[in-house]
């Protein structure tokens, strides 16, 4: 039997996972000879020799039914035989240490319980103190009841004796002044308590953590049979491959989004001294970092490192489809509600972020992930723009420092060009994936009614090979400059992503209430009908593009209510609704009217029934936009207010 560590086997590649790792291992070692008796362990049924080798200490993150071994194309001729694991522990509990370490922790959280016990009392006899001064001082409090005064039987009263007064005065300021110096005492002590009880269990996480990986540890016996003929040759060397997923192991994306606008408007704003406006075309850079985390316990010293997309724990077989049931609707509470109100600014409140609030409001982001309705799909242009926007043959990407391999079932493997080393530290150790070139197109997003401010958003289109994975660890860069971080969703080779790339202070814009009315409805008579209730909201939007030579795409977002009873009915006034289109006159699917709004038109959305405008402000120009919607009801049905 050959017995060796396995630190002896070097780690030639580490395929990193999002929840786990698959680990590779060179194994090396000099094939026994036929005669050598102490080092073989039998034959097999052709009467070749057999031969064990034992690797020692892999890590007990080690997924047992995941170990594989094969024989290297470099190997001398063997047969692998048969793969065993023996899990092997330093002990029956814990290690002396991390005993020790658990009964001082035990100790002094006695000592701190034993100390508030102390200061509760304290502070039960300040209590006894204060309601006795106050039976005592109070006139006509002999027959007090006990229950009034929590228990306390009062005392005769001073009355007008001066000289017993005196004499109370100072026992209670003697008594009051000797328990806020005992206070004062245990509050030094709880505190040095708490850091000491901190501190134990700082040190007992590491003794606990040692000894752990003293007792988690796993044997690999690998059984293989050798050739005679293997005899008569000098010089062979037996070389497998051992492979093995462990768990504590874990990569992440993250990004780095760069974009340039600096040098593309002074650009602009020369060509505009020649032929008038001219739109800027900004550069993009979007570097793609792999976040690696593992604490296995072994090192990866100088590997070769892959990081796939693949789920190897996600389950293989769907779940079985269950048998839904219909059944009568149970009451709900009633919703926190608000009451209609104006557009003006006295309750907006300003977000620093690179998003906007509609897109960050928690309601919102809800129906945005179940109705798909976020803003970035709101700002599409019309679909013939869209098609050449993602077709333009000048912005394939160029990737570096990673290739890109197709995986099973979708999956796809970054392979790390150069090699690295990733310490089980679980600390964050970061490799480039790619840099990719972007020509991103510009758009501008605004909800006046939330905030009154203008964002900028790129729409841009993953020509690269590489899928860009749904992180919330995206930096935004904005001509050098850091704005904010934000989050990116899932994105594959060739498809459309947008991101928001903060507020644009040379867009300006103001949101008024112009006029809120409300008319209450009446009974009628006999020969008239019910009038019912109505509220009329009328408000402006400004819009003042002051960029000296760009023009601008813009998307506006007017919200207008939408009634959850056939009661209510919300009419839009302004714009007229014979000019305003409807997102599922396009496509039933495309709630959000995607590639369907072009540019100077006017959709209304199917789902949050809000208005979108899409704009074109030219250099200079300011844009005013009237905006305004009615609510009647039967005036005896109750009030009404938005949710």
């Amino acid at each position: 039997m050959v017995t060796m560590g396995v630190s002896e086997c070097a780690v030639e590649h580490v395929t990193v996972y999002s929840d786990r790792a698959e680990v590779s291992r060179i194994l090396t070692c000099q094939p026994p000879s036929p005669t050598a008796t102490d080092t073989l362990t039998g034959e097999d049924e052709e009467g070749e020799p057999l031969c064990t080798i034992v690797v020692e200490g892999v890590t007990g993150d080690a997924d047992c039914d995941s170990i594989r071994v094969k024989a290297h194309t470099d190997s001398a001729p063997c047969t692998i035989v048969e793969v065993s694991v023996e899990e092997r522990l330093s002990g029956d509990g814990l290690s002396e240490g991390a005993s020790e370490a658990r009964a001082a922790l035990a100790a002094a959280r006695k000592a701190k319980t034993a100390l508030q016990n102390d200061e509760s009392r304290v502070k039960a006899e300040q209590e006894l103190m204060a309601s006795y001064m106050n039976s005592m001082l109070a006139p006509g409090n002999a027959g007090l009841n006990a229950a009034a005064s929590g228990g306390v039987v009062a005392g005769p009263p001073i009355g007008s004796d001066l000289d017993a007064l005196t004499k109370l005065l100072e026992f209670h300021t003697t008594k009051r002044a000797e328990s806020d110096a005992r206070l004062l005492e245990l509050a030094e002590e709880l505190s040095a308590a708490d850091d000491k009880i901190r501190a134990l269990e700082a040190e007992a996480r590491k003794t606990r953590d040692g000894s752990r990986a003293l007792r988690s540890t796993s044997n690999i016996s690998i059984a293989l049979s050798l050739p005679r003929a293997r005899a008569v040759e000098t010089g062979g060397t037996i070389k497998l491959c051992l492979t093995y997923l462990v768990r504590s192991a874990s990569w992440a994306p993250k990004y780095d989004l760069r974009t340039s606008l600096a040098e593309s408007e002074q650009q602009a704003q020369v060509g505009a001294a020649k032929d008038g406006t001219v739109t800027p075309a900004p550069t993009m850079s979007l570097t793609y970092y792999g976040v690696i985390r593992q604490s296995t316990g072994e090192d990866w010293g100088d590997v070769s490192l892959s990081l796939s997309t693949a789920s190897p724990a996600t389950g293989g077989t769907p779940p079985a489809p269950p048998t839904r049931t219909a059944t009568w609707t149970r009451p709900k509470l009633p919703a926190a509600r608000r009451r209609i109100g104006g557009g003006g600014g006295g309750d907006r409140m300003m977000l620093n972020s690179a998003m906007p609030m509609q897109a960050v409001m928690p309601l919102q982001a809800e129906m945005s992930r179940r109705l798909s309705l976020d803003a970035d799909e709101l700002s599409d242009d019309c679909e013939e723009a869209q098609c050449d926007f993602m077709s333009s043959p000048g912005l394939v990407a160029p990737v570096a420092t990673a290739n890109v391999t197709s995986g099973g079932a979708g999956a796809a493997n970054f392979c790390i060009e150069r090699r690295s080393t990733i310490n089980a530290d679980n600390q964050e150790h970061k490799v480039t994936v790619a840099i990719v070139d972007i020509t991103p197109e510009l758009q501008y997003f605004a909800t006046p009614e939330l905030e009154e401010n203008v964002y900028l958003q790129a729409r841009c289109v993953n020509n690269s090979a590489c899928p860009l994975l749904a992180t919330d660890a995206v930096s935004i860069f904005l001509d050098g400059s850091y704005v904010t971080k934000t989050h990116l969703k899932h994105t594959s080779p060739g498809e459309a992503f947008s991101v928001f790339l903060g507020v644009d202070p040379s867009v300006k814009i103001s949101h008024k209430l112009m006029k809120r009315q409300t008319e209450m409805g009446s009974d009628g008579g006999a020969f008239k009908s019910k009038v019912p209730s109505r509220l009329t909201n009328e408000q402006r939007t400004l819009i003042h593009n002051t960029k000296s030579a760009a023009a601008i795409k813009l998307t506006l977002v007017q919200l207008l209510p939408r009634s959850d009873d056939a009661r209510i009915v919300v009419d839009l006034l302004d714009p007229p609704p014979s000019s305003v289109q409807t997102s599922k006159e396009h496509d039933a699917d495309n709630s959000a009217g995607e590639g369907a709004l072009k540019s100077g038109g006017i959709m209304q959305n199917a789902i949050t029934n809000n208005v979108v405008f899409s704009r074109t402000l030219g250099p200079g120009e300011k844009l005013e936009v009237p905006f305004s919607f009615s609510i009647s009801w039967p005036h005896d049905a109750g009030n009404v207010e938005i949710a």
